[in-house]
């Protein structure tokens, strides 16, 4: 689990802007950002996850509810069985397969960690980063508004789809200037300590952008602990309605003080 949460913390319009373009032609970052706000306009998409870490690789698949803020993943742990992660309203639930639950004594079905106090222990302030850098699962579109060096690759099919390949830069703390102007401050003393925890200030992404201007794919690859993971998430069936709910209170263990006072 300590592996995940730092991932979490650090953790993609196009059409006629690219007509009659080279491989090798840079754009403007606007590009991108307006990929995110079209993405994120889309209300709900299903998502397939593949993960590259430590020489293994995960796959996983869910849904994600970007209005509200809200995602499921269920992610194979090779060898182990299926973990669920459930997130919303800030609050991310847990439910780890048979022979890794036993490692944590006591804990019922599923365990949750409520990231606006894990923050606080971190030096983390997650009500100004949402919106900005990544303080939920649709953070993938919140931090492509702090891309730069943005450019084309080519054109590409994905899941059967047109889409024009980008490779970019994410800068985390450009991403924090995008938070209101209230909450500006507090994003970037956030960011300055995400950036401590995870040894990252800039992130290298690649995505695939489709003909009506949403991310259909992107690619990121960060340092975590001293450890390179690789994440590739697609996004699917744009417009689908699923219902994200937290377990309930009683099939639930709060762990976030033990999750706050591990590592950095």
């Amino acid at each position: 689990m300590r592996r995940r949460i730092p991932v979490l913390l650090a953790v993609p319009a196009a059409g006629a802007a690219l007509a009659g373009c080279g491989s090798s032609d840079t754009f403007k970052p606007d590009v991108v950002a307006q990929a995110a706000d079209k993405t994120a306009s889309a209300g709900g998409a299903r998502m397939d996850l593949v993960e590259q870490v430590q020489g293994q690789t995960l796959h996983g698949s869910g849904f994600i509810d970007t209005k509200g803020r809200k995602a499921r993943l269920r992610l194979t742990l090779p060898g182990t069985g299926e973990l669920q992660t459930i997130y919303a309203d800030r609050i991310i639930y847990l439910r780890f397969p048979k022979k890794l639950a036993g490692q944590i004594p006591g804990a019922k079905q599923w365990i949750k960690i409520d990231l606006e106090r894990f923050g606080k222990a971190k030096g983390i302030d997650f009500s100004a980063l949402a919106g900005s850098a990544g303080s939920d699962p649709t953070a993938q579109l919140d931090q492509l508004r702090g891309a730069g060096d943005v450019k084309k690759l080519g054109k590409e099919k994905v899941r059967g789809v047109e889409t024009t390949h980008f490779r970019a830069t994410i800068d985390l703390r450009k991403a924090a200037e995008k938070a209101p102007a209230a909450q500006r401050a507090a994003a970037r003393r956030s960011i300055e300590n995400v950036i401590r925890l995870t040894g990252q200030a800039t992130v290298p992404v690649e995505i695939w952008i489709d003909d009506a201007g949403r991310l259909r794919r992107e690619k990121a690859t960060q340092r975590v602990k001293g450890q390179s993971l690789t994440t590739t998430v697609d996004l699917y069936d744009f417009g689908a309605s699923e219902p994200v709910t937290p377990p309930p209170a009683s099939k639930t263990s709060d762990i976030t003080e033990l999750a706050g006072s591990a590592g950095g």
